[in-house]
C-alpha cells in the first residue's frame, strides 16, 4: 500500500489503470477566485462535506462542490454523497459559494458552472478541447466571437452561453 497517491498526477502518468490502495490521498480544489490548492484526505470515499472542509470551505452548505471526472464529466456533488477517489479519477474538485449553478453548452454538451463567469481556457480544460482548435462564442444577433484564451465568459445573461 502506497503511503500517498496523487490522483490527478496518477491518472495523468498511468491512464486508465486503478488509482491504487493508499493511507492518504491528494485532490486539488479550485475556487474561481484565485485559490487552487492540493490538499491530502485519508478517506478514500468522503463525502463532499468532508472535501469541502479539508479546504477549510465553511459553511459547508452555502458552498457547490462540482468535480471533473476522467471521463471529463463535470458533474455537482450533494454534501452527503460519497465520492470514492479511487475510482473516479482525477479528482479536479471545483468549490463556488452560491445558491445557483449557471448553464453553458461546449459542442452540443450542456455543462454547469457555479459563479458568473468562466476562464476560455477552463473551459478548454472541462471540455477536453485540443489546443489547436478555435473557441467561439455564438450570437444570436451578432456575428460569432472567436475567444482567446486569456478572456472570460459571462454566464449570467438571459440566454445560455
Amino acid at each position: 500500500m502506497q503511503n500517498v497517491v496523487d490522483i490527478e498526477n496518477w491518472v495523468r502518468d498511468q491512464g486508465t489503470a486503478q488509482v491504487p490502495e493508499a493511507k492518504f490521498y491528494r485532490v486539488r480544489l479550485w475556487d474561481g477566485d484565485g485559490f487552487d490548492e492540493k490538499r491530502t484526505l485519508s478517506d478514500p470515499k468522503p463525502t463532499a462535506r468532508q472535501v469541502l472542509e479539508a479546504f477549510e470551505r465553511y459553511p459547508a452548505d452555502e458552498f457547490e462542490l462540482m468535480f471533473l471526472s476522467a471521463e471529463g464529466e463535470l458533474q455537482s456533488i450533494d454534501l452527503s454523497a460519497t465520492i470514492d477517489l479511487r475510482e473516479k479519477g482525477p479528482e479536479r474538485f471545483f468549490a463556488f459559494r452560491t445558491d445557483r449553478l449557471l448553464s453553458f453548452v461546449v459542442n452540443g454538451q450542456r455543462m454547469s458552472w457555479g459563479a458568473d463567469r468562466i476562464e476560455v481556457a477552463l473551459v478548454r480544460c472541462i471540455a477536453q478541447i485540443p489546443d489547436d482548435h478555435a473557441l467561439y462564442l455564438e450570437h444570436v444577433d451578432l456575428p460569432d466571437q472567436e475567444l482567446a484564451e486569456d478572456e472570460h465568459i459571462r454566464l449570467d445573461g438571459q440566454e445560455l452561453e
